[in-house]
């Protein structure tokens, strides 16, 4: 996988959900369907993982985040360890931040093909072509996120309000909905809980800025001066790791804010590495599944590079390793 420098500007706007080409149902019968009736892990070769040496380092500044209350979002308080882990793994070192819609949900493809509820009790109607694209993405989310939880605790923060993710996952990713139930997984929305504390006002960047300042400081405690016992929070890190162990802050999603997010919640920690992933915005569903079986056959080398990481998929890479054209 060959991923795209990024310097810290944000991108062009992608084309908005119900401008851009919209895939065909032929399409996805022959693409998606046939891989669907393979077992999972499918029998072709697996997309190769990013050579993590051709992968530019992040080096921009961030403007420093302001302090904020010591209270947790809703669903994420005190965690639970997983029992048996070695302190020296690098497994025991991460925390991992998933965007919800456009990176595991495929939203703007349920958008397109007119799947989205419009009004409270609305009863969506899901064809079985549509059903069997759903269920591919659904088992391949539910690898990655198991993938992602073995690295450590995974926080899905949302800038849609409380509740979507849990709805939308039972509507269209039933598969997904006993990883979302796991201890170490916790499911924020960055809007309820930025109004329930700040009051109205702000925008879906401000919402995950805050979010993620948060969950750093709560997770990473033991690294910040500033985070004592005094507010009975649990660090996420281990006392009992190397002096030399760095540790992780991965960021996963399809907009610039959770980029701009992560850095900015880790500048002034120490031996903590910002890694973030960006995703092409508007995707269809087979960009959506792409992008997460990609994250999976790479989350091992993404976790284990001993440096900050700034990465962006664009859609022209996408096709490339497809065989496609744009």
């Amino acid at each position: 996988m060959v991923v795209e420098n990024v310097s810290g500007r944000a991108s062009p706007m992608e084309n908005p959900p119900g401008n851009g080409p919209t895939p065909r149902r032929p399409h996805y019968r022959t693409r998606l369907g046939e891989r669907r009736k393979a077992s999972l892990p499918p029998s072709s070769p697996p997309l190769a993982p990013p050579q993590l040496s051709t992968m530019a380092f992040a080096s921009s500044a961030v403007e420093t985040l302001r302090p904020m209350n010591p209270v947790s979002p809703a669903s994420a308080t005190q965690p639970k360890r997983r029992p048996g882990a070695a302190s020296s793994s690098v497994k025991d070192r991460t925390v991992v931040v998933f965007d919800w819609d456009d990176t595991l949900c495929p939203s703007s493809w349920l958008h397109a093909q007119d799947l989205l509820p419009k009004f409270r009790g609305h009863q969506i109607s899901v064809t079985p072509d549509q059903r069997e694209v759903l269920s591919l993405i659904g088992a391949h989310v539910a690898r990655l996120l198991q993938k992602a939880v073995a690295y450590g605790p995974v926080f899905v923060v949302t800038a849609a309000e409380y509740g979507w993710v849990e709805m939308s996952a039972a509507l269209y990713l039933p598969a997904v909905q006993s990883v979302l139930a796991l201890p170490d997984v916790h499911i924020v929305s960055a809007r309820s809980w930025y109004e329930q504390n700040f009051g109205l006002g702000g925008d879906s960047a401000t919402w995950k800025q805050e979010v993620m300042q948060l969950i750093a400081r709560k997770c990473f405690a033991a690294a910040a001066s500033q985070d004592t016992s005094a507010n009975g929070a649990r660090a996420y890190r281990d006392p009992t790791a190397p002096q030399d162990a760095y540790f992780n802050f991965l960021s996963i999603g399809d907009s610039m804010a959770e980029r701009d997010a992560c850095f900015a919640a880790v500048q002034n920690v120490c031996g903590t590495f910002a890694k973030t992933l960006k995703f092409v915005e508007h995707p269809n569903a087979e960009e959506v599944l792409q992008q997460v079986e990609l994250t999976h056959d790479s989350f091992e080398q993404m976790c284990g590079w001993d440096n900050n990481l700034d990465l962006r998929l664009s859609r022209a890479q996408l096709a490339e390793l497809r065989g496609s054209p744009i």
